[in-house]
């Protein structure tokens, strides 16, 4: 009876033990489960927040062509805040110096439980154009009546921020007899292949084989870039479209009849200009430049296949003048941003 009653009491015993053995394990287990999904849940905070601020430091490359950027002095910064669709960001863009740029953005997860930050280094890319004469083409031009080139160094009318004229340049350069065989446009540009100069536009213009007028378009202090026809503003430099450059490319021929551009025109075919067109810039045609009625002014340079000026000096008389403050704010002024192929990109935490 006591045996009995002896091995009873064991049986509770060890009955006790299991299941606190067994109440152990399930809070271990739970435990751990607990932690991982906590573990899981800060992971994905943490890279929501890392691609907010991803997007961020790249966000001036998409972006680029704002003045806030395109116009900061040496040292200055420009600072934006943002959302993505991971979490939302704020970010800082300084100037270097004249090339580069220093892009530093945060990024934040939905509920602010992460942060990330990432720095990128950016450079501009402007084309790589030598603009070193008024006019380059493969054949000695047909200039006719009181068309003029010429090499002297101009600032371009209403233009007060541009530096001292530099030496005066050729007003037309031919490729002589001693050049490499087979020289063509590539010639001109640098070895560059025309087709190579799309990768750097900024706006693209499709015409229907009629005569486009080019001018601004602004409202009030906002110049509406989005409109294929409005290449800035020459004439009123501190105006609302007086810092827009675009790099124009043109798929096929273009025909211009009047007002005004400025940035770099390039044209995958001929190039016609009349009613007194004026375009502030380097012009890059792959055909036949020419010019009718009352001609055109061309202030900045010009490289093309051959060049034709009709003009009788009776309704015009078209102008081509080199300009270095020309060429070197169109250039500069249309440049994209672009990351650094080696080293450009780390991230701080």
């Amino acid at each position: 009876m006591n045996r009995l009653r002896s091995e009873r009491g064991i049986a509770l015993v060890a009955a006790i033990v299991a299941l606190v053995l067994v109440g152990g394990m399930v809070a271990g287990s739970m435990f751990i489960a607990l932690q991982e999904q906590r573990v899981g849940r800060n992971m994905v905070r943490q890279q929501q927040a890392f691609w907010a601020a991803e997007t961020a430091a790249l966000e001036p490359v998409t972006v680029w062509g704002a003045s806030a950027y395109r116009d900061l002095a040496v040292g200055g910064t420009a600072t934006a805040t943002g959302t993505t669709t991971t979490g939302w960001y704020r970010y800082t863009v300084r100037r270097l110096n004249h090339v580069l740029y220093l892009s530093q953005a945060d990024g934040f997860s939905w509920d602010l439980a992460s942060r990330q930050r990432v720095a990128m280094l950016l450079r501009l890319r402007p084309l790589p154009v030598n603009i070193d004469a008024a006019l380059k083409t493969l054949d000695p031009p047909s200039l006719g009546g009181s068309s003029d080139v010429t090499g002297a160094d101009v600032q371009p009318a209403n233009w007060t921020a541009c530096p001292a004229p530099g030496p005066a340049m050729p007003a037309v350069w031919v490729p002589g007899p001693g050049g490499p065989p087979g020289c063509g446009l590539p010639c001109l540009l640098g070895d560059l292949p025309f087709d190579s100069l799309r990768s750097y536009a900024t706006k693209a213009v499709h015409v229907a084989g009629r005569a486009a007028i080019v001018r601004p378009s602004q409202s009030g202090a906002t110049c509406h870039t989005g409109d294929p026809y409005n290449w800035g503003d020459p004439g009123d430099p501190s105006g609302a479209c007086g810092s827009y450059f675009p790099a124009i490319w043109v798929e096929s021929d273009l025909s211009l009849d009047g007002l005004r551009g400025q940035g770099v025109l390039m044209v995958n075919g001929d190039l016609t200009l009349g009613g007194g067109f004026e375009f502030v810039g380097p012009v890059l045609v792959r055909g036949t430049l020419r010019t009718f009625g009352m001609g055109a002014r061309i202030t900045g340079g010009v490289i093309a296949g051959a060049v034709f000026l009709d003009q009788s000096g009776v309704l015009g008389r078209t102008v081509i003048q080199f300009s270095s403050c020309a060429v070197s704010r169109a250039l500069t002024g249309s440049a994209v941003l672009v990351p650094l192929v080696e080293r450009g990109w780390t991230e701080l935490y």
